[in-house]
């Protein structure tokens, strides 16, 4: 332990020397010349620094070494930014000929962001926001969240349930506050962000869940009403692109987050009208966001939840259509809300770190699939 204590030693001190290489402040068209052996000995750094070795160790001495590591190194990435380089060893024009010609040997000189999927490196509360969040599915997302120490926005079209939601998690002894949004409307969206910024200084974890589900109607496709298939769309695709839109520049700025959408195991199902595309939409957004921001230190995840018993379910779906479809699943059970939360918990935690731009079905078995 102590020979690898020491060597976390070098590496800092090293480090500080690659710090005071560059020389500060940096003038367009200067070129500094950047140290070649010193960035290979960063490189070298930072693949030990983030190896499962060292984050997974339990031992005090060896997690606040590491962290001394990591955080030397974030401030070093952010003078090669100042000093002419982009993370990730891409030079820039100005950079002098010398750094030019060895940067054609992109291992000289890749420089890795720091994924730290630590929250306690980036504050002490962690917070979360989940849209939706005034009955539901969505409300025991906040519960549950809240009960896990996040401070959660509670965001929601419905005022009263958003207030309603908050008044539960206060109940229990936690933090939480209302906010009315229509996700939407991109104002709306970008106000709600600004809003939740000013409240609780940042966010950790966003989980999209809002949507249209009271009023689902499984119309053809061949004969589905234009209008009611863009509001479908707007509120259940578009706001996730919206909301992700607003908040990752937060999660950005920290180099962590967690992002969890509402999918549908009616995804996968087959059918079920503009609601069931919708939500195959959801999908590759969730993609696309988790190839996007996962340099950031941002994980995109989605959660298909099968036929759950909420308020939305009982007054939409016809009881012979309950009837059946608990009955196809593997195990033919009535899902409740309180079954999803063990799925969003473990998507917003460090142990999903290596986990992104996948779904996780949570369904009882319904949708068996290779």
């Amino acid at each position: 332990m102590e020979r690898r204590l020491d060597a976390y030693a070098d590496f800092v001190t090293q480090a500080r020397r690659f710090r005071n290489a560059i020389r500060p402040p940096y003038q367009p068209g200067s070129g500094p010349r950047l140290p070649v052996q010193e960035i290979d000995v960063l490189a070298r750094a930072a693949d030990a620094a983030t190896s499962p070795v060292f984050l997974m160790s339990e031992n005090p001495q060896t997690q606040a070494a590491c962290g001394t590591v990591l955080r030397t190194l974030g401030r070093i990435e952010g003078v090669l930014h100042e000093s002419g380089r982009e993370p990730g060893g891409q030079p820039r024009d100005n950079l002098n000929e010398d750094v030019e010609r060895d940067s054609r040997d992109p291992s000289r000189y890749h420089f890795r962001r720091m994924i730290i999927n630590d929250w306690s490196t980036v504050g002490d509360e962690r917070v979360a926001v989940v849209t939706g969040a005034g009955r539901g599915i969505g409300r025991q997302y906040a519960l549950a969240l809240a009960a896990a120490d996040f401070a959660v926005a509670v965001a929601d079209l419905n005022s009263e349930g958003a207030a309603e939601t908050v008044a539960l998690i206060e109940k229990d002894g936690g933090h939480a506050a209302p906010f009315t949004v229509d996700v939407s409307d991109p104002a709306r969206v970008r106000a709600l962000a600004s809003e939740v910024r000013e409240t609780f200084g940042t966010v950790h974890a966003l989980v999209n869940n809002a949507a249209l589900y009271h009023s689902i109607r499984l119309d053809s496709q061949m004969t589905v009403e234009m209008e009611y298939w863009r509001r479908m769309m707007a509120v259940n695709v578009e706001s996730v692109l919206l909301c992700t839109q607003s908040f990752a520049p937060m999660m950005i700025e920290q180099g962590y987050g967690r992002i969890v959408n509402q999918a549908s195991i009616g995804a996968y199902l087959g059918g079920g009208g503009a609601y069931a595309v919708s939500k195959v939409a959801v999908l590759g957004v969730t993609q696309g966001f988790a190839r996007e921001l996962g340099p950031h230190g941002i994980t995109v995840n989605a959660i298909a939840p099968g036929l759950t018993f909420t308020e939305a379910t009982l007054s939409t779906v016809s009881q012979a259509a309950q009837e059946a479809m608990v009955a196809r699943a593997a195990i033919p059970i009535q899902g409740q809300p309180t079954d999803l939360t063990s799925a969003l918990l473990f998507l917003v935690d460090e142990q999903s770190r290596w986990i992104t731009g996948q779904t996780i079905i949570v369904d009882g078995g319904l949708a068996t699939r290779l």
